[in-house]
């Protein structure tokens, strides 16, 4: 006796998006799969996402503010489906998404898999950066992966249930957290670039470097719990996003140092090894900035993209300082 494909949840954390959960949620209605039901889980939205779900035949969970993992969970506690697919407020899927995402569960070791999220672009060099930065990472995944992205990603429920869920005590880098715990359990996950969703383009340069500066805190708390896995095994964390940080933070630290020894016999040393550190921070970013104009057939793109990637590294250092202290203090 033979048995149809599984039944998957896919559940939608949302928090004031109302510029884009009507255009995901029509999308998921147009999906290719038998056997699916969709859970918003709205997150205390303010705007208007609330009046704009009641348009669609989708269940909506309506919960007081507590961050995208909590979100995550309780459409976790409420879905029906064998499988959970998870996909952001901020991108739409293709037709056939859901049909790949889930076809690796057809293998017993699989326990979660993750599809490709392709970042648009719009004029602004803030999307330009994340998109190609995002194309790179995916580039370089294997079949079997690390991560299971929170935008573009899908779990055996009862494994799932059986890790402890998603942690609403992390409200950032959740899918991070949850991927560890699966791996642990001995299970792997599969890496599905059939599977594509597409985000909007990243924000403005203010938001680019919030996000970043958020990235940097939330992978210190990852690292102080799964240093081995953060360091060695995360294949979707790229060797400039792991040197970069404390590069920054050191650059940052020396210019203090050097302002503190200005007036002393030891200002020009000071100064130098800023002066030293600086540099070499700027030249790791010229590649990418290279990329950047290339690909959009840009040059002033260049320039921006070397500002803001610079910017980007004082950031991602900050996050990291911030970050650090404050698991010191918890500790």
């Amino acid at each position: 006796m033979t048995t149809g494909p599984s039944k998957v949840s896919v559940i939608v954390p949302t928090y004031n998006a109302e510029d884009t959960i009507g255009p995901l949620v029509e999308s998921l209605l147009r999906l290719d799969y038998p056997d699916f039901e969709v859970i918003v889980v709205n997150d205390g939205s303010k705007d208007r996402t609330r009046e704009i779900l009641r348009r669609y035949p989708v269940q909506v969970i309506d919960q007081p503010n507590r961050g995208a993992s909590a979100a995550r969970d309780a459409g976790l506690r409420k879905a029906s489906g064998e499988i959970v697919a998870y996909a952001d407020s901020d991108v739409s899927v293709t037709r056939d998404w859901l049909r790949n995402l889930v076809q690796p569960f057809s293998d017993p070791t699989v326990g979660a898999t993750t599809g490709q999220t392709i970042f648009l672009r719009n004029d602004q060099i803030a999307s330009w950066l994340r998109s190609l930065d995002i194309e790179r990472r995916n580039a370089h995944r294997g079949t079997s992966t690390g991560l299971a992205n929170g935008p573009n990603s899908a779990f055996r429920r009862a494994l799932l249930l059986e890790v402890g869920g998603f942690d609403p005590r992390w409200y950032h880098a959740e899918d991070t957290e949850v991927s560890y715990r699966v791996r642990q359990k001995g299970y792997t996950i599969r890496y599905v670039p059939s599977a594509v969703v597409h985000h909007i383009p990243e924000g403005n340069w203010r938001n680019y470097l919030r996000k970043r500066y958020r990235d940097a805190k939330a992978f210190t708390r990852v690292l102080s719990r799964y240093a081995r896995r953060a360091v060695l095994d995360d294949d979707f964390v790229s060797l400039g996003m792991k040197v970069q940080p404390p590069l920054f933070l050191s650059t940052v630290l020396l210019g203090v140092i050097a302002v503190l020894l200005a007036g002393t016999r030891w200002a020009s040393f000071g100064l130098l090894a800023f002066l030293v550190a600086l540099v070499f921070a700027v030249i790791l970013n010229v590649p990418e900035a290279i990329a950047v104009a290339r690909a959009s057939r840009r040059t002033t793109f260049f320039f921006e993209g070397i500002g803001l990637n610079i910017l980007r590294g004082f950031a991602w250092g900050i996050g990291l300082g911030v970050g650090t202290m404050r698991n010191m203090r918890k500790d």
